[in-house]
């Protein structure tokens, strides 16, 4: 019940801006996010503090990603409690997923 809740999650924040970046790149970049909020959560930062220093590094132009995405990202990753490499796999894949749609 937690993942379908996520994947959800996941589907409804994983529309980007328009970027001049490939569907793969914004997906490595949304793994990427999804990695880092996985590495701050088991380091014992708190969910707000991880959203803004994420937000900071990649709500950038060129990245594909928003502040939603990157806050979405977060969630999932504190609520999933998987580990770093499975949590970027698993946002990769749910990213993949989007873009067959």
């Amino acid at each position: 019940m937690r993942y379908s809740g996520m994947f959800a999650v996941v589907m409804f924040l994983s529309f980007s801006v328009i970027a001049d970046i490939t569907p793969e790149e914004r997906c490595d970049n949304q793994g990427k996010v999804a990695m880092e909020a996985s590495k701050m959560r088991l380091s014992g930062s708190d969910q707000d503090s991880t959203t803004t220093t994420l937000i900071e590094m990649y709500d950038q132009p060129g990245t594909g990603m928003t502040a939603k995405n990157v806050r979405g990202l977060v969630m999932v990753s504190y609520m999933a409690k998987m580990k770093p490499e499975n949590m970027r796999d698993y946002a990769i894949d749910q990213c993949k997923k989007d873009i067959l749609k």
